[in-house]
């Protein structure tokens, strides 16, 4: 199994595309910011600790982060496919070295991380104009006038879209600013590597799917 880690700033497009490339080349899609959500909607200790640092815009620490991903890491390293697409994780440098660690346990390394490239503007335009479906947890922008769909093309409920704490204007500059910060710098560490891939996110979909492909199927081969 080939490891992919796909980077960029909240917005880029990453579970998007993770979600295309799981659906149509059958790649296992892990996505922390999904995991972390889960454990919120359970309501258990470590949901509530995760909901209020989430809702604050801010990073979850290393130790829940890891603590969240370790079980949906095995299970997919069982379900023995051809590629592992990691969105959300690593988070900040000393996590490039945790995840190694755990992959290493696994047999696995990360065989590249791609870096989706966005610009500001365009990522904050994303994110206040984004919707989440409260039952299933499909995003999808809003229309011209940045309202929802009345219902979830995902599962078909109706008026289930709302827009996500970490998606209001007060949370999203903080986001970018924590990202900027923590989470930008990995992608120096990958390249110093020699693993960083970069893709231009400013594409339509089908476009940056085409790019991703291929940096999935050289690795492959």
């Amino acid at each position: 199994m080939k490891v992919f880690v796909l980077l960029g700033a909240p917005g880029a497009g990453k579970g998007t595309q993770a979600a295309l490339i799981a659906n149509r080349l059958g790649a296992v899609h892990i996505s922390t910011g999904a995991l972390l959500r889960e454990e919120i909607n359970c309501g258990s200790f470590l949901g509530q600790k995760v909901k209020s640092i989430v809702e604050s815009g801010s990073l979850v620490d290393d130790s829940t982060l890891f603590e969240c991903f370790a079980v949906a890491l095995t299970r997919a390293r069982e379900a023995n496919k051809f590629a592992l697409l990691l969105d959300g994780v690593p988070r900040n440098l000393n996590q490039v070295k945790i995840l190694d660690e755990v992959l290493l346990k696994l047999s696995l390394k990360v065989d590249a991380a791609i870096d989706f490239e966005t610009p500001v503007d365009v990522l904050i335009e994303r994110l206040s104009n984004r919707w989440t479906c409260q039952k299933c947890s499909a995003v999808v922008p809003g229309n011209s006038e940045g309202l929802a769909p009345s219902s979830c093309g995902s599962c078909g409920a109706t008026d289930s879209y709302a827009r996500r704490k970490d998606d209001e204007p007060s949370s999203v500059s903080r986001r970018l600013s924590v990202y900027a910060s923590e989470t930008a710098p990995i992608s120096g560490e990958y390249e110093r590597k020699g693993l960083l891939r970069r893709i231009d996110a400013n594409q339509e979909p089908e476009l940056v799917y085409l790019d991703v492909g291929a940096v999935i199927t050289k690795k492959l081969k």
